[in-house]
């Protein structure tokens, strides 16, 4: 899944905020959106290992993925900062 971030203020992220759909099986799945009226789970916060600096006007590409159909599955995940021509890669 990919999200892009537009940054409108200088700062430093520590990680993302959002929520994630799991799907179980054909007929369970786990949601944690605001909009499942059904869920008793929080939204979860995604941590980056190294803080990253922003500026304004900076955009950040967030790619996140899963590996793996049984357990233990593993995340992964990529960040793409675009400053200007200049792109930074963080996995």
């Amino acid at each position: 899944m990919d999200v892009v971030f537009n940054i409108n203020k200088t700062g430093k992220i520590s990680g993302f905020l959002g929520f994630y759909r799991i799907k179980l099986d054909e007929k369970n799945n786990i949601d944690t959106s605001h909009s499942d009226n059904i869920t008793c789970w929080k939204q979860s916060f995604f941590p980056v290992h190294k803080f990253i600096s922003v500026k304004s006007n900076d955009v950040i590409k967030y790619q996140i993925s899963t590996h793996g159909k049984i357990s233990p599955i593993h995340w992964s995940y990529n960040i793409l900062l675009k400053r200007g021509q200049i792109n930074f890669n963080f996995t």
